[in-house]
């Protein structure tokens, strides 16, 4: 059985982690063990071989909190029209997931 997260990120450009970094690496050598293949659908950041599974990184570019209100509406904007096109790319395999 496949098992799919979602989250924002989990690697950022400047080398931080996100608070789902630290619970897939406590929780996925678990799942792997027991026989299921997990995958994380991450919507921004950057891939690490820190990863304990198999990590899509949607975008690339990361959300900076100092930008302007119209940027970070095109950045999301953006961000949903990918991740919808994922979806619909991805769309069976996500429904037996």
């Amino acid at each position: 059985m496949k098992i799919i997260f979602f989250c924002q990120y989990l690697f950022s450009r400047d080398g931080s982690h996100s608070g789902h970094t630290s619970l897939l690496r406590q929780f996925v050598p678990q799942l792997i063990e027991r026989g299921f293949e997990v995958e994380v659908i991450a919507l921004a950041g950057k891939t690490s071989s820190e990863a304990p599974c198999k990590v899509h990184v949607l975008q690339t570019t990361d959300h900076q909190s100092d930008w302007g209100l119209l940027r970070k509406m095109l950045f999301w904007m953006k961000v949903v029209f990918i991740l919808a096109i994922f979806v619909v790319k991805n769309y069976r395999i996500l429904k037996h997931s």
